[in-house]
């Protein structure tokens, strides 16, 4: 497992709890969560409108750029999901990542697919990466309500 507890302080908040650092490769995320601190940030510092945050912007120089090894676990990603429609782009960071030696920590409300495709395909990096899945909820009403694009539970 990557999650090396003794590379993150024990003082840290929010996502530094869990890593040392965050990568993304997209602004917006089609899950629309009305609770999301990624759309309110994008918002407050004027990267996206409220009403642009679920058309995903995929930033291929993010997503494509040779990454080098650094100390600590790599929060991937931290302010949108891993959908069909960046998946391609969620790979590649990922593998660059994980070519240059780095620990991964993935976090989603994962669709079956996107997962079981980055496992089939970064499966020689296995040793390397750490997934921490959120739980939705299982009422439709409520997911509607909460998360309107967010995946539905199988």
């Amino acid at each position: 497992m990557c999650a090396n507890r003794s590379s993150v302080s024990r003082a840290a908040s929010g996502t530094k709890e869990w890593a040392v650092r965050n990568a993304n490769c997209c602004r917006g995320c089609s899950n629309g969560c009305i609770y999301c601190y990624g759309r309110s940030v994008s918002v407050r510092f004027g990267r996206m409108t409220p009403e642009d945050w679920e058309n995903e912007v995929i930033l291929e120089r993010e997503a494509s750029k040779s990454r080098r090894r650094v100390p600590g676990v790599t929060m991937f990603p931290s302010t949108h999901d891993i959908t069909p429609n960046n998946l391609p782009a969620c790979e590649r960071l990922l593998r660059n990542f994980l070519k240059a030696g780095n620990q991964m920590l993935v976090v989603s409300k994962p669709r079956l697919a996107c997962i079981q495709r980055l496992c089939d395909e970064l499966a020689a990096y296995k040793h390397q990466m750490l997934f921490r899945f959120t739980i939705g909820v299982m009422d439709a009403d409520l997911r509607g309500f909460w998360e309107p694009g967010g995946p539905r539970v199988q």
